[in-house]
């Protein structure tokens, strides 16, 4: 194999490795992958100019140019939950969310804000944050393949088991101060999360939760149901981006 191959091959397991690897550092994905820490690092500092990659305290975390390509990748389940976003933000005049994980991460996939409020919700998609953080990331932790890993800490174990058993997640002042969220999981045929659907809006216009939690589950299960018959309820893309 040409020296070049290898070296893309190379480049390409190490952006797979990073989002799992326990300690994504140079030492550990060289470790994981049977190379050289040198040939590792090599690779990562090449990603981190595309802004695949970037370092986060010791370790290594995906970039928004993996985020950037996820959302694209992931067009045609966006545009077909887009309508029911569209009802979902008319029906309680507050902005509405759609997030999709990608490796450890919440995306932001797309949003309807609402109509004539002085103040409203603005989420700016393709942002990301940690599926332990927010209503939306939770949502889809409680009902990914691989919870029991990403939630590493008591609370948020216990947290995760509350959201599997009453079927949606909260969060106040966790993102943005003075914004609460809420949002319910949309399922594939093995029950996994593949998106997250709710309302994020002032804390102080929310005062209706388990009214306003009931009508997002109703969403998420009806996107559910509209999604089975269709190919996009289990998208090879998005499986991949989930492990």
């Amino acid at each position: 194999m040409a020296e070049s191959s290898k070296t893309v091959n190379l480049a390409l397991a190490v952006l797979r490795r990073v989002p799992d690897a326990p300690t994504p550092t140079a030492t550990a994905l060289a470790l994981d992958l049977g190379t050289s820490r040198q040939a590792v690092l090599r690779c990562l500092r090449s990603l981190e100019q595309f802004d695949m990659v970037h370092q986060d305290g010791s370790g290594w975390v995906l970039g928004r140019g993996v985020l950037e390509l996820a959302h694209r990748a992931t067009g045609d389940l966006v545009n077909a939950l887009r309508p029911t976003l569209v009802d979902l933000a008319a029906t309680w005049n507050e902005t509405a969310l759609v997030a999709l994980p990608v490796g450890d991460q919440a995306v932001a996939a797309d949003q309807v804000m609402a109509l004539g409020r002085m103040v409203r919700i603005d989420y700016a998609v393709g942002s990301a944050y940690d599926l332990t953080v927010g209503a939306h990331g939770r949502a889809i932790l409680a009902f990914h393949p691989v919870r029991d890993t990403l939630a590493a800490t008591d609370p948020v174990r216990a947290e995760i088991r509350s959201i599997r058993k009453q079927g949606y997640a909260v969060s106040h002042d966790e993102i943005e101060s003075g914004v609460t969220g809420v949002a319910a999981p949309i399922l594939d045929a093995d029950s996994n999360a593949i998106a997250s659907i709710g309302i994020v809006a002032p804390t102080h216009r929310v005062s209706r939760i388990a009214e306003l939690a009931n009508a997002i589950m109703a969403t998420a299960s009806q996107a559910t149901r509209q999604l089975a018959t269709s190919q996009l309820a289990n998208p090879p893309h998005l499986d991949r981006l989930r492990r």
